[in-house]
C-alpha cells in the first residue's frame, strides 16, 4: 500500500511538473532574430519608444514615406523579433506608405518575460495606436499580422477605431488547435496531441495567470465593425488548416478575400511568392486604406 501511494504521489507531482514546464516554455521569452536595421535597405527611420497599455515599454522603428499615402503597423509573430520582418516593409515604404515596427512584449528590445499570445500583445498594439495618434497626428492605420501578430491585429481592431485595414498572414483560429496541430507536424498522434496541447495551455494559463484558453481570434471578427480583411494562407500550412482561415473570415461582417499561396508552408508566401504577395497586400491598401 505504501508503495501504491508514493507512486501515486510521484506520479501526480510529474504530471503538474509536465504542465508547468511546457507552460514555462510556451510562454517563455524568445530570443530574437538576427539583428537588421532598416539603414541595410536605405529606409530613414527613427528609433521609438512607447507605453503599451499594460506594463510594459515598447521599442521599435518609425519608417516614414517621403510623401505618405497612409500608415501600416507591423505586428510580427511569436517566434524572433521585428527584424526578420524588415524585407515586406520595404515594399509598403516605396509604395509611400509610412511604417510602424516594434517589437511585442517579451521579443528583441522591449520589456517583458512572458508571450500571452495576443492577451496582453493587445495592449501593446493599442499602445502602439496611440502613439500614432498622439506622436505622429495619425489617427487611421492599417495592420499587417503574421501568425500570432495577425490574430493580435484582429483583437485590436475590435478594439479600436483608428484600425481600418488588416492583412493577416497566417491566422489561426484558436491557440489550442494551433498547439494540437503544431504536435501533430512532430508526428504525435491525436488524441495524444489534443491531450498534450491542453495541458501545455493549462500550464501557460497559471504561470501568465490569465485565460489562455480564450485565445481565439475568431470571437472578435464579429467585433469588427466592416473592416476590410485581406487573409493570406499557405496552401500546404501545416499549422493551420484552411477550414479555420475561412470559419473566421465567415464571421466577419465587411469585405474580405482569402488569397491561398500556392505550395507554401506557414508564412513561406511571401518567401516563395514576393511579387505576387506584394501586388496583393499593396492592391488591398490601395483598394481600402485611406488615412
Amino acid at each position: 500500500m505504501f508503495s501504491f501511494i508514493c507512486g501515486t504521489f510521484f506520479s501526480f507531482l510529474s504530471f503538474v511538473g509536465f504542465i508547468l514546464v511546457s507552460g514555462e516554455i510556451l510562454t517563455r521569452r524568445r530570443p530574437p532574430d538576427p539583428a537588421d536595421t532598416p539603414s541595410n535597405y536605405g529606409l530613414r527611420h527613427e528609433e521609438v519608444t512607447f507605453p503599451s497599455r499594460y506594463k510594459a515599454q515598447i521599442r521599435g522603428w518609425w519608417i516614414p514615406a517621403e510623401q505618405p499615402m497612409g500608415t501600416v503597423i507591423f505586428c510580427h509573430g511569436q517566434n524572433g523579433s521585428m527584424d526578420g520582418d524588415l524585407p515586406q516593409a520595404v515594399p509598403f515604404y516605396h509604395a509611400g506608405y509610412n511604417v510602424l515596427m516594434f517589437n511585442f512584449r517579451a521579443h528583441g528590445n522591449s520589456d517583458g518575460k512572458t508571450v500571452t499570445f495576443g492577451v496582453f500583445e493587445k495592449e501593446d498594439l493599442l499602445g502602439a495606436v496611440d502613439f500614432l495618434a498622439q506622436e505622429k497626428g495619425i489617427h487611421k492605420s492599417a495592420v499587417i499580422g503574421f501568425s500570432m501578430g495577425s490574430a493580435v491585429a484582429m483583437i485590436g481592431a475590435a478594439l479600436s477605431d483608428k484600425i481600418s485595414v488588416l492583412i493577416l498572414d497566417g491566422v489561426f483560429w484558436r491557440l489550442l488547435d494551433v498547439m494540437d496541430y503544431w504536435l501533430r507536424s512532430r508526428h504525435i498522434p491525436p488524441p495524444i496531441s489534443s491531450f498534450i496541447a491542453r495541458l501545455a495551455v493549462t500550464g501557460a494559463s497559471i504561470r501568465t495567470n490569465t485565460r489562455m484558453f480564450q485565445v481565439s481570434p475568431r470571437l472578435w471578427a464579429k467585433h469588427l465593425n466592416h473592416v476590410p480583411v485581406l487573409f493570406i494562407h499557405g496552401e500546404k500550412d501545416r499549422l493551420i488548416p484552411l477550414a479555420d482561415v475561412q470559419k473566421v473570415a465567415a464571421d466577419l461582417n465587411g469585405p474580405f478575400k482569402i488569397w491561398v499561396a500556392p505550395d507554401c508552408d506557414h508564412r513561406e508566401a511571401f518567401k516563395k511568392h514576393e511579387a505576387e504577395y506584394n501586388r496583393q497586400v499593396l492592391g488591398w491598401l490601395q483598394e481600402h486604406h485611406h488615412g
